[in-house]
């Protein structure tokens, strides 16, 4: 998740206090970059995370090698850490 994104989303919270108005707001990229570490967390392997987004996603979900990296990078830390 870009650092901006994140900021920004946080900003959009404590202006709002809705979680939900400010979701919306949120890229398509940075919402799958989520579903990645928590599938990844949950041990989900990548080939299934990559079949999950196509299915919610479609044609905007990022391409099997996004997936690899980014499986890849939290299987590096623990879950819940950048």
């Amino acid at each position: 998740m870009r650092r901006f994104e994140v900021v920004a989303f946080i900003q959009c919270i404590l202006r709002s206090g809705s979680m939900e108005m400010c979701s919306s707001a949120m890229s398509t990229r940075v919402k799958q970059r989520a579903v990645f570490e928590f599938l990844t967390a949950e041990k989900v392997t990548p080939t299934e995370i990559h079949r999950r987004l196509k299915a919610v996603y479609g044609d905007d979900a990022v391409d099997r090698s996004t997936v690899n990296r980014w499986v890849i990078k939290f299987r590096g830390c623990e879950p819940g850490k950048p």
